[in-house]
């Protein structure tokens, strides 16, 4: 079992990448439960930090981890290759149940597909409610998670996050029009 301690850094699937900032016990009646309490990064209307708990019984069956390293997180980001149009799930249910089981694998790379599809629709069109939520919210996981690796601002990283797809996509087009 992968135990962590305070200054941890570490990634929940749902909630993005954070710092163990205390390990408690808490007891509610008979039951008492040690929990991780970790600040997570966040973006959007709750900018800024979250105190997470999670009991330490259930870290991994939560599919809590240890944050990358940020080398391999740059990495996994520019090698990623974008979904040409046809490939994408017409069906927006369809699409959006896809999205949220990549969003909430907590899988660094699954999440950077999920986003890099949004991000094609994006490029074609104006995004529907649900698929600009989940469009935002994975932004956010890989930003907070590249933001824990770096040591950087939540801002900075979001803006690596975003002109790493806004690369990927413009050489993707330059790609399929040299082959034209």
């Amino acid at each position: 079992m992968d135990t962590y301690s305070i200054g941890s850094k570490v990634v929940h699937p749902a909630h993005g990448a954070g710092t163990i900032v205390a390990i408690q016990e808490k007891s509610l009646g008979d039951l008492r439960r040690t929990y991780y309490v970790i600040d997570t990064l966040s973006t959007g209307v709750t900018a800024g930090t979250r105190q997470l708990m999670v009991p330490v019984s259930r870290a991994i069956p939560s599919g809590l981890r240890r944050a990358g390293q940020a080398s391999r997180l740059r990495n996994a980001l520019r090698q990623c290759i974008p979904p040409k149009e046809g490939d994408i799930d017409k069906d927006y249910r369809t699409r959006q149940v896809a999205m949220r089981e990549l969003l909430n694998s907590g899988s660094f790379t699954q999440v950077v597909d999920a986003v890099l599809t949004l991000y094609v629709l994006h490029m074609k069109r104006p995004l529907g409610v649900v698929d600009r939520q989940l469009f935002d919210h994975g932004k956010g996981i890989l930003a907070s998670e590249l933001a824990v690796a770096t040591n950087t601002e939540m801002e900075d990283a979001l803006r690596e996050v975003e002109d790493s797809l806004a690369a990927i996509y413009e050489e993707a087009i330059e790609e399929s029009s040299e082959k034209e």
